[in-house]
């Protein structure tokens, strides 16, 4: 699944900044339920899940967090072993390469006119919504034609409500939100 956060009220100012220049979305991350989850609301609240994600200031990282009923709304992809497969073995490889990530990156998805450091299938120098773009790329799920260094998080969310075999939904009547939330993506 991919989890898309839109802000809170109480949110950092640099989060409605990124959701007011290309919204509603600011943050996006792969989240992996197991193989007994069920979709329905009374597990939702207490689902675990791993996810892949990237926050600012920080590098690439894996680990299991919990989903809550507020500001995340997710866009489930099914896919075979051999994707998942795939796409786990470059996260892990990103991870142990500290890949970092990168404002001038970030800032680069939503002003084009800026050059790229990078070659957009480099994974240095990276932002959520690259990550995850070139997570789903890896899987085949998103074409390689498609630059991840030019893309938001409200852009992958676009790109993602165009593929034929995606479904989106949100449990209960609001998106999710993460118990552990960070201060700034």
């Amino acid at each position: 699944m991919v989890a898309f956060y839109t802000p809170a009220k109480d949110d950092p100012w640099l989060n409605h900044m990124v959701a007011a220049v290309d919204g509603p979305c600011c943050h996006v991350e792969l989240a992996f339920p197991d193989k007994n989850y069920t979709i329905n609301r009374s597990h939702a609240e207490t689902a675990t899940m791993q996810t892949v994600c990237i926050y600012q200031g920080g590098s690439v990282e894996i680990s299991h967090k919990r989903f809550s009923r507020q500001n995340y709304s997710f866009q489930y992809i099914p896919v075979t072993a051999d994707q998942l497969t795939r796409t786990m073995k470059m996260a892990n490889t990103l991870k142990n390469s500290v890949v970092r990530f990168s404002k001038y990156s970030m800032v680069a998805t939503f002003i084009r006119v800026l050059p790229l450091w990078y070659h957009q299938d480099t994974p240095k120098g990276t932002c959520c919504s690259i990550l995850t773009t070139q997570l789903l790329q890896t899987a085949g799920v998103i074409d390689r034609s498609v630059n991840a260094r030019r893309v938001t998080p409200s852009a992958l969310q676009r790109i993602l409500k165009d593929h034929a075999n995606s479904q989106q939904f949100c449990f209960g009547a609001t998106p999710f939100r993460l118990n552990k939330i960070r201060a700034v993506v």
